[in-house]
């Protein structure tokens, strides 16, 4: 069995809270500002402090019980390093007039993305409570099936699972859903969106929280998660990247597939577009709202 290291499992990317941090003096890590919901407090962390939850991808179904996590960090996390830093260069060195990213920088920027959805509390919780209906329903079933002269034999190893159900519906689930293939199959779905990006030259940045990425259904507007996905045609997706530069993910159709791949620069005229991003960002956070250190947050 591995140590009680990694007790603190980040839920968001360090080197991506790194865009909107601010780098130390001595260079040794990064401060960001935190916007705390629970108690309504502002205050400045370090980055390795931040978006976290103890022992959060644990597993029981393998020897190394922080498997994941550690996959997560050899697989996924270096995209977040070099990768994202060449995507973001290409964004600000881009003009209007060419496209912004080519096909290896899109598709690493689609498994962040994912990955990002599949991580968070509100996206695994909802996954857990869905596993543990299923789950009660097929015992009861199970029961309803067997002779009555078995009841009283079986009964015991129903009740043993029943007991570690929680456990095992953590493990089917984180499984099925960190898969390399699963993964890719859902990158697929951002891959084929219409891509537009915003360079923000408002005074007023792009803030981030615990759970990035916004989704949006421009039908019901909601951003509920039962209104919401990345393979609906009638949600929008939102993903600030650093605190002047956001990705738009839009439907695949006629209307909005000239914008592919493009920029749009936004001004102080539309501030009200900023603002009303940065409020999704509050609604939709787990626990935290993150900004530069330079700016204050404002709920309104």
């Amino acid at each position: 069995m591995m140590g009680k290291h990694r007790v603190r499992q980040h839920i968001v990317s360090q080197a991506y809270l790194k865009r909107f941090a601010q780098k130390n003096v001595n260079n040794s890590g990064a401060n960001i500002a935190v916007y705390q919901k629970e108690t309504d407090t502002l205050f400045i962390s370090a980055v390795k402090r931040v978006a976290f939850e103890k022992n959060y991808y644990d597993i029981t179904n393998k020897e190394n019980t922080k498997y994941w996590e550690e996959h997560f960090a050899t697989h996924i996390e270096p995209l977040y390093g070099n990768e994202l830093t060449n995507i973001i260069s290409s964004i600000m060195l881009s003009n209007s007039n060419e496209n912004v990213l080519n096909p290896s920088q899109k598709f690493s920027l689609a498994m962040m993305i994912v990955f990002q959805i599949i991580r968070v509390p509100k996206f695994l919780k909802g996954r857990f409570q869905n596993g543990e209906v299923i789950f009660d329903e097929t015992i009861r079933e199970l029961i309803q099936l067997m002779p009555m002269e078995f009841i009283s034999k079986d009964i015991e190893v129903l009740e043993d699972l029943n007991r570690e159900r929680k456990n095992l519906i953590k493990d089917i689930t984180i499984e099925l859903i960190a898969q390399h293939d699963m993964l890719v199959r859902l990158a697929k779905y951002i891959e084929n969106r219409t891509w537009l990006f915003y360079i923000n030259n408002t005074e007023i940045p792009f803030v981030t929280s615990d759970n990035p990425v916004l989704m949006f259904n421009f039908v019901t507007n909601s951003i509920n998660r039962e209104d919401v996905g990345i393979g609906r045609d009638d949600t929008i997706v939102y993903y600030p990247l650093t605190s002047r530069i956001l990705l738009e993910l839009l439907p695949q159709n006629e209307d909005y597939k000239r914008f592919d791949n493009s920029i749009i620069v936004l001004g102080n005229e539309k501030l009200k577009f900023v603002k009303s991003l940065n409020t999704g960002q509050l609604l939709v956070s787990h626990k935290q709202v993150f900004m530069h250190p330079r700016y204050s947050f404002s709920k309104n």
